[in-house]
């Protein structure tokens, strides 16, 4: 029995257990995924998925396009004005529309030659040549795509001038904004062509998008929703309206129902089949969320994150070995990502006590970003564990010099000096970190258990006192308060102290034992044999524990129970210090008759 360190766990880095503290995207990725920069065009009705025109009705088939477009049906688009452009091959807008389609399938080199032809035609065309802007970006000709629509913004300011109620100039010049990062200007050239374009689906939905990106749920959520009542087959609507609900508005059984939308239109697609998954995730439905991330491996098995989403909830639902199957897959795809070597790391050590195998793993991690601090900490946590502090503090040197702030790799460093009795050095470190942290209420349990180690108990009372005051739910701070009592033999307070534990912490074994041994100090056998017996119950089994309740039931003449507890205490510490005091027990005990 000693002092706690910080609620049983090795050090800071290892909070989190077996949670899985990293995702392969990041917040909001599904936003800035879902969509593509929108190529918008006044919509009429959902028409069907072919049209097969004795003449060319362009007007139509511009509608169709965009529908097609919104369905994610790309290809169909191509086809569809490509079958349109044999009868007027140099229709500008066709060749615009069958432009848009080809950058979505990512074929930027075929719709820059659309668009050419189309501003060859009509130079002053703004959505070819915004188009166009999209095109170079793909091809990460970025400075150029800017100079694309940085002019269509000057065009489009002289096209208002001329006429201000132009509704197709405020259209290209919010498109070009959007794409230059002018959120609130098109947000507002968003509106401006939404009053002469009313039942305009996809201007809709691209200002909700800017909306969400600005954090504003509420407009967003109304701006896909009125997308989705114009076309009721927005794919994009969907999954914006869906990434809403999960993410900003923290609903994810929403998210859930639009996602499940999108799956009815677009069966194969194995992004939706992931969002879905995490949407299930979030309300801890893990087995259908597995079903949707196998669903999403099977459609598409390069789908690293998807592999990571389900090892994360293998490993949430105790498949350890499904779990480290998946991880190691996302290695095989993602060989210089750190995140699946780290979590793997995690199960090696926590869970299957494979140390070495962790060790390997963090070091992996560390190869493939040598500037992440994670796996430094969770390194230098393995080496802790492993009783080889040494090579903790060359981890943790290295994750203060990438993160001079980095508090946990403070508490890390300063508990691996005290491993080594080095507590002057620990001292500092836990020093540090509170002066990064004044809330943080480890750093002052530290820097009390480092004046513990040095014999200054005064010190180290007020550091924990200091520690469950900043936190008064701090049950480590309670805890060697009473701990600190009990070596002064202030059993009264101790016993307080402990007790607070184990109002914070009902299961705490160790609160047990030390109040138990409290009990036992005033001569309060039957509340110490309580306590013994809880602190047996919860936590493994504990010589100590069985001796001390030995003990107080021999004060109660209770002779069979005393010796059957001292052979446990024998039997668990055969050669300690413990084990042959019980042993000394029962040999008096036999003296006795007993």
């Amino acid at each position: 029995m000693g002092l706690s360190k910080a609620g049983g766990t090795l050090s800071g880095s290892e909070a989190s257990n077996m949670q899985p503290v990293c995702t392969l995207r990041s917040a909001g990725e599904a936003m800035k995924r879902a969509t593509a920069l929108l190529f918008i065009l006044v919509l009429g009705l959902v028409l069907p998925p072919v049209l097969l025109l004795a003449e060319v009705d362009v007007a139509a088939t511009l509608r169709q396009a965009s529908v097609l477009r919104q369905r994610g049906t790309y290809q169909q688009a191509v086809d569809l004005c490509t079958q349109a452009l044999a009868e007027k091959p140099d229709d500008p807008d066709l060749l615009t529309a069958r432009g848009q389609a080809y950058s979505l399938l990512g074929d930027y080199a075929k719709a820059l030659a659309d668009f050419d032809q189309a501003l060859k035609a009509k130079p002053d065309l703004l959505l070819a040549l915004y188009g166009r802007g999209v095109a170079l970006q793909g091809q990460g000709r970025a400075d150029q795509a800017k100079a694309e629509w940085e002019e269509v913004v000057g065009k489009a300011n002289a096209a208002l001038e001329a006429e201000p109620r132009t509704a197709s100039a405020y259209e290209a010049r919010a498109l070009a904004r959007d794409a230059l990062g002018q959120v609130d200007a098109a947000i507002e050239d968003y509106g401006r062509a939404l009053y002469w374009q009313p039942n305009n689906a996809a201007l809709f939905a691209r200002r909700a998008w800017l909306y969400a990106a600005q954090g504003q749920a509420d407009f967003a959520l109304a701006d896909f929703t009125r997308a989705l009542q114009l076309n009721p087959q927005f794919l994009d609507a969907y999954r914006g309206r869906a990434a809403v609900y999960a993410e900003a508005k923290q609903d994810p059984a929403k998210a859930i129902a639009d996602y499940t939308q999108i799956l009815a239109l677009l069966p194969n697609d194995a992004l939706t089949y992931e969002d879905r998954g995490l949407a299930y995730t979030a309300v801890n439905d893990l087995p259908k969320a597995i079903e949707d991330f196998s669903k999403a491996v099977a459609l598409d098995a390069k789908l690293a994150s998807a592999w990571f989403a389900r090892a994360n909830a293998y490993r949430a639902l105790g498949e350890f070995d499904k779990a480290v199957a998946d991880y190691t897959q996302v290695t095989v795809l993602l060989p210089k990502d750190p995140s699946a070597y780290l979590e793997r790391g995690k199960v090696y050590q926590v869970i299957k006590g494979d140390l070495n195998q962790a060790v390997a793993d963090y070091t992996a991690a560390m190869q493939a970003d040598p500037k992440a601090l994670e796996p430094y900490l969770a390194r230098a946590a393995a080496y802790r564990q492993a009783k080889r502090p040494d090579l903790a503090l060359p981890d943790l040197d290295a994750a203060l010099a990438l993160d001079p702030k980095a508090v946990p790799a403070y508490m890390d460093r300063g508990w691996s000096h005290l491993d080594l009795r080095q507590p002057d050095e620990a001292l500092a470190d836990f020093t540090a970190a509170a002066q990064l942290a004044p809330q943080e209420p480890n750093a002052y349990n530290g820097r009390g258990y480092a004046y513990m180690v040095k014999g200054e108990l005064a010190n180290a009372l007020r550091e924990f006192e200091t520690a469950v005051r900043t936190d008064p739910n701090f049950a480590p701070g309670y805890y060697n308060l009473g701990f600190v009592a009990s070596l002064v033999k202030d059993y009264d307070t101790a016993i307080k102290d402990y007790s607070m534990v184990l109002q914070l912490k009902p299961d705490d074994a160790s609160a047990y034992l030390g109040r138990g041994m409290c009990y036992s100090a005033t001569n309060a056998f039957d509340q110490a044999i309580a306590d013994y017996t809880k602190a047996l119950e919860l936590g493994p089994p504990n010589a100590i524990a069985y001796l001390n309740r030995g003990f107080a039931y021999m004060t109660k003449e209770r002779w069979v129970e005393a010796r059957a507890d001292w052979e446990q205490a024998l039997a668990l510490d055969p050669n300690g210090r413990v084990g042959q005091t019980a042993a000394t027990n029962l040999a008096r005990l036999a003296q006795l008759g007993h």
